[in-house]
Order: C-alpha cells, then sequence, then structure tokens
C-alpha cells in the first residue's frame, strides 16, 4: 500500500494506491493525525480512486480518521471511489456519514 500527501491552500489531500487492508493501516493513520495535528485548517480530502478494495479493519479506520477530524471541527471528504468501494460503504450505511464525491473540485467546493 502506498500514499501520498499533498496540499493546496487550506486543504489536505491524501492519495491512497491499491487494496486496504489492516496491514497497511498503522502508516496510514500516522500520516493522516500528524496531517489533522500540523495543519491550521483541519480540511481533509481522502482519494480513493485506486484503491481497488476494502476490509472491514479499513472500515474501522476510516471511522476513527472521520470522528477524529470532526471532533477537531475539521471536514473530510473522500473522493473517487469505484464501484466496489462505493457498494461496501452504501451496504454499511456509511453513505450518509461519509461525503464522498465524483472529482477532487466537487469535494473542496463542498468542504
Amino acid at each position: 500500500m502506498k500514499f501520498e500527501v499533498r496540499k493546496a491552500g487550506d486543504v489536505t489531500r491524501l492519495i491512497l494506491n491499491g487494496s486496504l487492508s489492516g496491514k497497511e493501516l498503522s502508516g496510514i493513520g500516522d500520516t493522516i493525525k500528524r496531517e489533522i495535528d500540523n495543519s491550521a485548517s483541519s480540511k481533509i480530502i481522502i482519494d480513493l480512486s485506486n484503491v481497488s478494495m476494502i476490509d472491514s479493519a479499513v472500515i474501522g479506520f476510516l471511522i476513527i480518521i472521520y470522528k477524529t477530524v470532526t471532533l477537531r471541527r475539521g471536514t473530510i471528504a473522500f473522493i473517487n471511489p469505484n464501484a466496489s468501494v462505493k457498494n461496501t460503504l452504501h451496504n454499511l450505511g456509511l453513505t450518509r456519514v461519509f461525503k464522498l464525491y465524483e472529482s477532487e473540485d466537487a469535494a473542496i467546493k463542498a468542504i
């Protein structure tokens, strides 16, 4: 699992690549927490366009990250999930909680 962090203005974008499983979470979690702690504004976009699948550990992780960001009065958006990832989130009822967008521009405008 590889990931990349990009900053543009007051938005931090985390780009994830590959399939996500619980094994990869520690490095990603540390990066997100560091970005949230070091950011003047907690506007986080998680780009899922290159993520092929997610497992239950990742779902729990995304919920924790969502809660962390919102408790710090930040906003978080998820962009470009493929059909499989979107279906998983939908089946778990998380699309009612998570903000999913089809493009980075749409997410930036919304957050």
